[in-house]
């Protein structure tokens, strides 16, 4: 049970540090490319919003993550259905992206994270999580 936790964390980490390279480098690499290509400043403001709520999501994400396997470290019992969600989410898109970009390998900064969580998801669940 305790190196599915640890895997959980490296998970949560990895899924935190790319919600803010998602939030920054990604935005300022689409923005660029839209100015360039003359996008109208409404349709830049929408692209933005939905890119930035799904950082957002990622940090969520990520905070329920770490937040979950370190309590199963201290040796407590947590719901599995949280971690078995964003597992879940997380590998369903990363391999959808993979395949519909023709293999683009950023896109496994989703994958990799997400297979972690699934192994990591398993676990007792307590009374409060049913």
């Amino acid at each position: 049970m305790q190196i599915r936790a640890v895997l959980g964390v490296i998970a949560g980490a990895i899924m935190l540090l790319s919600c803010f390279a998602h939030a920054l480098g990604g935005w300022s690499h689409m923005a660029g490319r839209l100015s360039s290509l003359q996008a109208p400043v409404d349709l830049i403001l929408a692209l933005k919003l939905g890119w930035m709520l799904g950082s957002v999501c990622m940090l969520a994400f990520a905070v329920i993550a770490i937040g979950l396997c370190l309590q199963r470290l201290r040796g407590r019992q947590v719901a599995s259905l949280p971690l078995a969600a964003i597992a879940i989410a997380y590998t369903g898109y990363g391999g959808w992206a993979l395949l519909i970009t023709q293999y683009q390998l950023g896109f496994l900064i989703f994958l990799v994270p997400g297979i972690l969580l699934l192994i990591a998801a398993p676990g007792k669940i307590s009374a409060a999580g049913r």
